[in-house]
């Protein structure tokens, strides 16, 4: 129906979707010619599915109102499929997928998933139902019986939609992931280095978010997250030779890295990409938290720089910043159960309370350097921009974590929390109500 005549000297009719313009040209879109082939296909459209409502509203348009083409192909289905495959290019767009696409050929093309089955690369992003014209696509949400479920849908494809238009120019999460906030963090002196005592150095970007994209990462998709998400935030880096450990010599795919796992690799100081993947990967393996490790690292290697702990304690290793080989070694020690690993296994409350006792260090240099709350190692953010974000690493009520404690987006980005007040009444629902978030499965 978007067909245009050319009129210079061609006579010809050419979709004008995709017909390609190399200079300037005329064009008509209401010739009769243009109008008489548009109002045949208007009567065929009509004649194949007389009762869908969106097929009458463009016949009347085109003054059609029967049709002589009425067949055995007519479909009464007032719901019917009518080929026009916005929901093929809807998945393409917003979740990044082709899990929607034509089969078969002539009278017998159709829609379908790949092999006529339900494809387990669905998000349930549910993009397909809303731009279908005629509502031939209709998804029954039953899992936990919403009151609206259209009005959850819109909502959400309104947000599906921002991200698909947006961020390639803003975050470029569909690019690189959630590493994009290393390049922010650095820039804006807030992302943790050598335990917390430094907001940026030259060295961060060796590990922006465009080295892993440009040099490692093969893959990206939904990450699961939540249902109907259709950011595609997940990265993974294929092949990966692996230096150390048990795999040592294979090469293996690594899911990753998120922000906090490299964030962290800055924190103890190691701005090696590769290293960063590594760490990655062994942490993911032995079902190892890269922050509670990162962190626990940081301030072990604070201590080891500042004559706490030697060379002695740690079983010969020497953990000034930046060795990765020396945490890598840690980690492995850690998951088989041996040497100085179990130690730091423990993490950084235990640690400050033995060697307070052990080794005589002063509990206030220690209670210093050492950045845990109730147990809880802190998450990798320097918060010295944010008040409500400090508050939140120190009263949450699980203590630092980088979910209920989150309220630097809100204070910083969104300027939500303009008073003090306003940050202690954050301090008060925000984790509650993020915990409650947590626990409905959201």
């Amino acid at each position: 129906m978007c067909e245009i005549e050319l009129p210079n000297g061609k006579k010809k009719l050419v979709t004008s979707c995709n017909y390609p313009i190399r200079e300037p040209i005329k064009v008509q879109t209401h010739s009769d010619t243009v109008n008489n082939h548009r109002k045949v296909l208007a009567e065929m459209y009509l004649g194949r599915w007389p009762n869908v409502q969106i097929v009458q509203d463009i016949a009347k348009k085109c003054g059609v109102t029967e049709s002589r083409f009425a067949s055995e192909l007519t479909d009464t289905n007032p719901n019917a499929c009518i080929l026009c495959g916005r929901c093929v290019r809807a998945c393409k767009e917003f979740p990044l997928e082709q899990i929607l696409d034509f089969a078969g050929r002539g009278i017998k093309r159709h829609m379908t998933m790949p092999f006529g089955g339900v494809d387990e690369h669905c998000v349930e992003c549910r993009s397909c139902e809303y731009v279908c014209p005629t509502g031939a696509i209709q998804i029954t949400e039953d899992r936990n019986h919403p009151y609206d479920a259209i009005m959850i849908r819109d909502a959400g494809m309104k947000i599906n939609a921002e991200m698909a238009t947006l961020d390639d120019k803003e975050n470029r999460m569909r690019q690189v992931g959630t590493a994009n906030i290393v390049d922010v963090m650095d820039q804006y002196d807030l992302l943790p280095c050598h335990n917390y005592k430094f907001g940026s150095l030259p060295d961060a970007k060796k590990i922006y978010c465009d080295v892993f994209r440009d040099n490692f990462l093969t893959q990206g998709a939904c990450d699961g997250c939540w249902l109907g998400c259709s950011m595609a935030c997940s990265k993974a880096a294929d092949g990966f030779l692996l230096k150390t450990g048990p795999y040592k010599g294979h090469r293996v795919t690594v899911d990753g890295p998120e922000y906090e796992t490299a964030a962290g690799s800055a924190n103890m100081g190691c701005f090696d990409p590769e290293f960063v993947l590594e760490f990655n990967f062994y942490c993911d393996t032995y079902g190892i938290d890269t922050i509670s490790m990162s962190t626990t690292r940081a301030f072990v290697m604070e201590c080891f720089e500042n004559g706490i702990i030697t060379k002695k304690e740690t079983g010969g290793l020497d953990l000034h910043f930046g060795n990765g080989d020396a945490v890598l070694e840690i980690l492995h020690q850690a998951a088989r159960g041996e040497g100085f690993g179990v130690e730091v296994g423990q993490g950084i409350k235990y640690l400050k309370e033995k060697w307070i006792k052990e080794l005589g260090a002063d509990p206030q240099f220690l209670n210093d350097i050492g950045m845990e709350v109730k147990g809880l190692e802190y998450s990798e953010y320097v918060t010295k921009e944010s008040l409500a974000q400090q508050g939140g690493y120190a009263m949450a009520i699980k203590g630092p974590q980088h979910d209920e404690a989150w309220l630097i987006f809100m204070d910083m980005v969104n300027n939500q929390l303009p008073t003090f007040e306003d940050k202690a009444e954050g301090l008060h629902y925000f984790p509650m109500w993020r915990t409650w978030f947590a626990l409905q499965g959201l």
